[in-house]
């Protein structure tokens, strides 16, 4: 499968209030959002049909937000701000779920829930004695 990509390090520094001309956490950041990425996929995977979803999507702007929330909360953790950092899980949560109602909703995506189907190993009724009376 191939990764989603929804993270945007302007859009985290700009939600971090980090100076755009602020390179020092850029690699750490980088490597939050490449998480949060992934994150995102295995939250999400389940309910779409392919990963990862085109651009022009409109369910893209939210995952890009998840994405977002995600890295962010990371780096509260990092930097020990755990009150900003559990906020931000539950937002993340929020958006992820509100995802995965909205696949939920669209009648052609029920379909994807389906489990495979396997041939039974057992015999046909027919061959019960009880049957052939």
């Amino acid at each position: 499968m191939v990764d989603g990509v929804y993270f945007v390090l302007a859009d985290a520094k700009l939600d971090l209030v980090i100076d755009t001309g602020d390179t020092a956490d850029d690699s750490l950041l980088t490597d939050y959002g490449d998480k949060a990425n992934r994150k995102v996929d295995n939250d999400v995977s389940r309910y779409l049909n392919s990963i990862p979803l085109s651009p022009t999507s409109a369910v893209t702007e939210d995952l890009r937000e998840a994405a977002l929330l995600w890295s962010t909360m990371l780096y509260q953790i990092h930097r020990h701000n755990y009150e900003s950092a559990d906020h931000k899980k539950s937002l993340y949560k929020e958006v992820i779920d509100g995802v995965k109602t909205r696949f939920r909703a669209i009648p052609s995506n029920r379909t994807n829930f389906s489990a495979a189907t396997k041939a039974y190993a057992t015999e046909p009724l027919a061959s019960d004695p009880l049957l052939d009376t």
